[in-house]
């Protein structure tokens, strides 16, 4: 029992440090995106580390199999290199019992990313995409600030506010010019108020007067209107009740067979676990073999890369309709399977020559 603690732990604080530091390169480069983001004025600066947090969490997802894997790869390989699995074997512990132990801590990985891509993941895109929606409409209303002159895009419209007040930011006293099709717009109205919705973000205008007109021709129709909305952006997002990354497990089970979309993202989300597992068994199968631990990180780092791309290939087709759903990735699993099981069992099998080291 001691024994099988200590290889769980090997296993355990390895894969905590591989794991550190792909999500230090995730959180890095994310921050800096949103970092950017914020600086041009597209989202609010206050939304930052919760957009950085729950992209994490959305990353975490395919890194768990490559964190796994990798650290029960180097995990065993330093346990081997220093002679520490020989000296469990003399001390009574089987070859298969080691390799047992480390296939329980993949199954027990395997078990949280299940966990991770069946439940949380669509939980945390749907917060993900509210909360991005959220932080642009939080930018722009950042950016009205009375007295002084806002450009929305680049092909938007120029507003200048006199005064703004409340906490719903009203605005009053406002100027608007656009230019559309060869012609000026120019809005004049004492009330307006910024509005968001999920076709885009408006600027809502009341009892004001609107002149259209090209200048230098002094030719200019004047409107007076109750009412005027100007947008100001497009939305960028679908709904995320509309997008399949954002549906539960339990809805794309009952999509339709038609709804392509639904049916490779539920294959996606059910092969994430299975490439944990079978993963792990690679990563205990190359353990038992002569190669240095950083050759069987680099065989099975290309062992990793294909089973990901066949299976990544394998949703794509399914999604475009070219790969039937009832065969999708299904082929590929039990191959890699079948191919992990007879390397896992030639790797239990004692080498000739070297019957002392593993009796």
């Amino acid at each position: 029992m001691i024994l099988r603690r200590y290889l769980v732990r090997e296993a355990l604080v390895t894969f905590a440090a591989v794991l550190a530091i792909l999500m230090l390169v995730v959180i890095a480069a994310r921050f800096a995106n949103y970092l950017a983001a914020a600086a041009a004025g597209q989202i609010g600066r206050a939304f930052i580390f919760e957009l950085v947090a729950l992209k994490c969490v959305d990353a975490l997802t395919p890194l768990l199999p490559a964190s796994v894997f990798a650290g029960l790869v180097l995990a065993l390989g330093r346990l081997d290199h220093d002679r520490e699995v020989v000296a469990m074997i003399v001390g009574g512990m089987s070859r298969g019992s080691v390799a047992g132990t480390m296939l329980c801590v993949g199954l027990g990985f395997a078990a949280a990313a299940g966990t991770l891509s069946l439940v949380a993941a669509p939980l945390v895109s749907e917060r993900y995409e509210s909360l991005k929606a959220h932080a642009r409409d939080s930018a722009d209303l950042s950016r009205i600030v009375a007295e002084r002159f806002m450009h929305f895009g680049r092909a938007g419209p120029v507003f200048y506010v006199e005064r703004i007040r409340g906490g719903d930011r009203a605005m009053e006293q406002v100027f608007m010019h656009a230019s559309q099709s060869g012609a000026d717009e120019v809005i004049l109205a004492p009330n307006a108020r910024y509005v968001s919705r999920e076709d885009g973000r408006f600027v809502v205008l009341e009892g004001g007067r609107r002149y259209v007109g090209t200048p230098g021709r002094g030719e200019w129709s004047m409107t007076r209107f109750t009412r005027y909305t100007v947008r100001v952006r497009e939305t960028q997002t679908r709904p995320a009740g509309d997008r399949v990354d954002a549906m539960s497990t339990a809805r794309l089970w009952d999509a339709p067979a038609s709804n392509r979309a639904a049916s490779a993202e539920l294959q996606w989300r059910l092969s994430l676990p299975l490439l944990t597992l079978v993963l792990a068994g690679v990563a205990v199968a190359l353990s038992g073999t002569s190669r240095g631990r950083f050759d069987r990180l680099l065989l099975g780092a290309a062992c990793y890369l294909a089973y990901l791309g066949l299976v990544l290939g394998a949703t794509q087709a399914v999604g475009s309709g070219h790969l039937p759903a009832q065969i999708g990735v299904w082929p590929i699993h039990a191959g890699f399977a079948a191919v992990t099981a007879l390397l896992f069992l030639r790797a239990l099998r004692p080498p000739r020559g070297r019957g002392r080291q593993w009796a």
